[in-house]
């Protein structure tokens, strides 16, 4: 993923997108999302993952 990148995240694993975040920052391979909910601000991927859990994406 690169700067500008969209994520959306089906939490509920219901078929339909809860939530979109977007890649913000990259350093080192790993790409950095921000996204309102809660404020997030440049969360990396395995935060992200370990946020949403059992998410589909």
């Amino acid at each position: 993923m690169g700067i500008g990148d969209v994520l959306q995240v089906d939490g509920t694993r219901d078929g339909s997108k809860d939530h979109t975040m977007m890649v913000w920052y990259v350093s080192g391979g790993t790409p950095y999302l921000t996204y309102d909910t809660s404020n997030r601000y440049r969360r990396s991927m395995n935060q992200v993952l370990a946020d949403w859990g059992n998410a589909n994406y």
